[in-house]
């Protein structure tokens, strides 16, 4: 007899598809964020403005309704806009010799 010879499920049950990444996920996105998990919800200042615009500085210091706002608004849509998944990437030459370290 065949090693792997044991059916794929009991042929009482019903067949279930696999579970995709969103599904494993959907428990957890389904709490909205608090306010005190939006208050801390900080960029350090030194970061640039993506493409958006938007500062680490204007971030930090937007209202906690904003954020709270915000970040549950990207829970609920299950995916960002395409526009917060764009990046920019500059890269700054060290003072001195162009060695690399």
């Amino acid at each position: 007899e065949p090693v792997l010879s044991a059916p794929s499920h009991n042929p009482g049950e019903p067949v279930v598809p696999p579970a995709t990444a969103r599904d494993s996920l959907r428990g957890v996105m389904c709490v909205p964020v608090l306010q005190d998990e939006a208050h801390k919800c900080r960029v350090k200042n030194s970061t640039s403005a993506g493409p958006d615009g938007i500062s680490a500085r204007r971030w930090n210091k937007a209202p906690k309704t904003v954020k709270l706002l915000v970040l549950n608004l990207l829970l609920l849509a299950g995916r960002p806009p395409k526009a917060l998944t764009r990046a920019r990437t500059v890269f700054i030459p060290k003072k001195g010799g162009s060695g690399p370290g």
